[in-house]
């Protein structure tokens, strides 16, 4: 998939779906919903080519939750990995239940629907205790 985009980054999304189709390396298997995920990531790529993304990593996070298929989670994968940043957490199943269970979030706070809600509570927690949340969120 690298080499494709790395020669032509407008593909089409016939030819990411063609790609996507193809058996993983190694007999991994196969990609899940090649159509849907072909169209997501051509749409992005358009978006990339003619918006580049901000350097600024809350902006850069704002930026990837607007692309097509990019959701919170993903966008803070993408802005701590490369950035380095503090200023967002990646809300996963394991840190709602760590926040849950520590009394930092409230029980009735759906990880989907209450996303920004977590995060904040989160960094906030972090910030409190004079600890980076990416090495919290490490320690949980």
């Amino acid at each position: 998939m690298v080499d494709l985009l790395a020669e032509n980054p407008a593909a089409t999304a016939e030819a990411i779906e063609g790609r996507l189709r193809e058996p993983l390396p190694g007999g991994l298997g196969h990609y899940r919903f090649p159509e849907q995920r072909s169209k997501f990531i051509a749409a992005s790529l358009a978006q990339l080519c003619s918006e580049p993304p901000p350097e600024d990593p809350l902006e850069l996070n704002v930026y990837l939750r607007g692309l097509h298929g990019v959701g919170p989670q993903t966008a803070a994968h993408i802005v701590r990995n490369l950035s380095g940043s503090t200023e967002v957490a990646i809300v996963s199943a394991v840190l709602v239940r760590a926040l849950n269970r520590a009394g930092i979030s409230r029980l009735g706070w759906n990880a989907q629907r209450h996303y920004t809600r977590h995060k904040e509570a989160f960094l906030q927690y972090a910030a409190h205790g004079d600890v980076q949340s990416g090495a919290l969120d490490l320690c949980i």
